[in-house]
């Protein structure tokens, strides 16, 4: 059995994209988020900010997330909010992870 392909209709226009240069603008204006206080992801970032960070175990006892989930927020961190996170391997023991430079900059309500 022979399969045939639709033809394009004559009248159909094609999807045109933005320049980059709009694209690039749109994201410099795009407004960063604001943090509430007393959420999980607000003690998650001060667990993180602290100078002795903390590790996913941690975070976990302080949330009741899923280790799973933990595991990805430092990334998502990363690039939601902007933050240099550090990670440290630890010999023997879990990887802590660190926010360098603390929450300045964060707008928090």
């Amino acid at each position: 059995m022979k399969t045939t392909k639709k033809q394009p209709t004559k009248n159909a226009t094609p999807k045109k994209k933005a320049p980059a240069k709009k694209q690039a603008a749109k994201k410099q204006e795009a407004k960063k988020p604001t943090l509430r206080k007393d959420t999980k992801q607000h003690t998650i970032l001060k667990m993180l900010a602290r100078k002795t960070g903390a590790t996913i175990q941690q975070l976990h006892e302080a949330t009741g997330w899923k280790i799973t989930t933990l595991r990805g927020t430092p990334g998502a961190l990363k690039i939601k909010l902007g933050l240099d996170i550090e990670s440290e391997k630890r010999d023997g023991k879990d990887t802590v992870y660190r926010i360098k430079g603390g929450l300045k900059g964060l707008d928090i309500a």
